[in-house]
């Protein structure tokens, strides 16, 4: 080894830094203020002052200002790149997030529909059928119904419901003839009986609505809708009720019956109800119509 070939490098120290800083170093933050020619101390060490005395002697604070070399920080903290390695792992870390968004709500609009393909029940009267599933808006207070809040009889809106209820006829092949079908909108609460004929809807074959807007049915006097074997067929209902035919606490559920037992179902993705505020030009999903 050529000993010429060594570099070296001159340490510089400023001698008044050095001086300064030895005391501290060698006796602690506090060295100036613990010296008793300095700050005057009993024999425990407290510093001397009379309350109320104006001439007490003046306090020494000693400022301290860090500094950390490079070489300690590297020495402290590891500065290498590591490469992840999968599966990565996320841990999360508490957070105290306050997000305040004020979105506006339509309190009226809901869309409803069966949660599962269900049989037309034949008992002779209507029965409401399954409308159990929430896709949008209002939430059930009464299962498969839509439920007149307070918000919704004090707003003075009128009510427009829309539904279609897809229906199928089974056929045994056995030289069946057309089926029956009737399907109405009932109304109940606590302050009324259930009116299973609140609104009696009749369909024919092609599917179209020709029984609506009000009329009563008499007792015994049922119109059915004509569906053939074999056959799908799309009910529509579209009708509007005042506000003051409603109060807080009512429900307004579909409610159908079928001539031939254990025949007609109906299919739940697409059959629903929608119902949305009678005064606003909006299609089935509560979107402004052009």
């Amino acid at each position: 080894m050529n000993i010429t070939d060594i570099k070296t490098t001159q340490l510089l120290v400023d001698p008044i830094n050095f001086r300064t800083e030895s005391p501290y170093r060698l006796n602690g933050l506090t060295v100036m203020s613990n010296n008793p020619n300095i700050v005057s101390r009993d024999d425990r060490g407290n510093i001397i002052l009379q309350e109320a005395k104006e001439d007490n002697q003046l306090l020494i604070i000693e400022t301290v200002r860090k500094q950390i070399q490079k070489r300690s920080f590297l020495d402290a903290v590891d500065t290498n790149f590591e490469y992840f390695s999968f599966p990565a792992t996320i841990r999360p870390s508490a957070a105290d997030v306050n997000i305040n968004i004020e979105l506006e709500q339509d309190p009226i609009y809901a869309r409803y529909k069966p949660s599962e393909n269900r049989v037309i029940n034949a008992g002779g009267i209507p029965s409401g059928i399954l409308m159990d599933a929430v896709v949008e808006g209002a939430i059930q207070t009464v299962t498969n119904t839509y439920y007149i809040t307070k918000e919704i009889k004090n707003s003075g809106a009128d009510l427009r419901i829309r539904v279609k209820v897809a229906h199928y006829f089974l056929s045994t092949g056995l030289g069946d003839v057309y089926g029956t079908a009737y399907f109405t909108i009932m109304r109940g609460g606590p302050e009324k009986p259930l009116n299973r004929y609140y609104r009696p809807i009749q369909t024919d074959s092609g599917g179209a609505e020709t029984y609506a807007n009000g009329r009563t049915v008499p007792s015994g006097d049922y119109v059915f809708g004509a569906i053939a074997p074999g056959e799908t067929q799309n009910l529509f209902i579209d009708e509007i009720i005042s506000n003051s035919e409603f109060e807080i606490g009512d429900s307004f559920g579909i409610g159908a019956f079928a001539g031939q037992p254990d025949r007609h179902t109906i299919f739940s993705e697409q059959t629903y109800m929608v119902v949305t505020d009678a005064s606003k030009n909006v299609d089935e999903w509560n979107q402004p119509i052009e």
